[in-house]
């Protein structure tokens, strides 16, 4: 029996600050993941349903989905970057609009916007799996 593993990348790539912020700047703190990288992977982990029409197809991937952190750490403006397989993609985009706030990034002490991309890769493989 094909055994489902799921991956995945917690790397993080800070795209950009809001328009209004001037760019050339350092943040001051970075948007975080309450419970920081371990309480993304724990709730991506938690979260994340490989997708039955998906794993019949044998479809597999990175999803690479872009977000802004909003000034208030809610989650935003989803896009897919690259798309995989339809329902990988939204599999992806479903839990990236259901994370709960993040703490959001800070620049000369106010909160800012910022666009972040989260890559997400879905794979079947029964031989690392055991």
């Amino acid at each position: 029996m094909t055994r489902l593993r799921l991956l995945i990348a917690a790397t993080f790539i800070s795209l950009s600050a809001a328009a209004q912020t001037d760019t050339k700047k350092a943040f001051d703190h970075a948007a975080e993941f309450p419970g920081g990288l371990q309480g993304l992977q724990d709730y991506l982990r938690i979260s994340m349903r490989y997708p039955e029409k998906a794993k019949n197809e044998k479809a597999e991937g990175r999803v690479q989905v872009r977000f802004d952190v909003n000034e208030n750490g809610s989650v935003g403006a989803i896009t897919v970057m690259n798309s995989i397989h339809p329902s990988l993609d939204s599999e992806a985009v479903r839990v990236v609009k259901s994370m709960p706030n993040w703490k959001p990034a800070t620049l000369d002490n106010k909160n800012i916007k910022v666009s972040m991309v989260l890559p997400v890769v879905f794979a079947l493989d029964d031989k690392k799996a055991k």
